[in-house]
């Protein structure tokens, strides 16, 4: 990660991803992830970023304005 940039290539395409289907087991499907992986993944940028990104709900996930 370049310093003051807490966002890798992977980690936006994952963001794109649930930006455009907003499911997470396509999310992870589409960025070749498990879904325990997509979920630990964004909430590791939640905190890199101090604002939750994404809503996710049992299944489901939507950007947020933030993300």
């Amino acid at each position: 990660m370049a310093a003051g940039f807490p966002f890798t290539r992977p980690d936006l395409s994952l963001l794109d991803a649930v930006g455009q289907c907003g499911d997470l087991a396509e999310a992870a499907r589409r960025t070749g992830s498990r879904g325990g992986a997509v979920e630990r993944q964004l909430e590791r940028l939640d905190k890199a970023v101090g604002l939750p990104l994404t809503l996710r709900g049992r299944h489901t996930a939507r950007l947020t304005s933030a993300g």
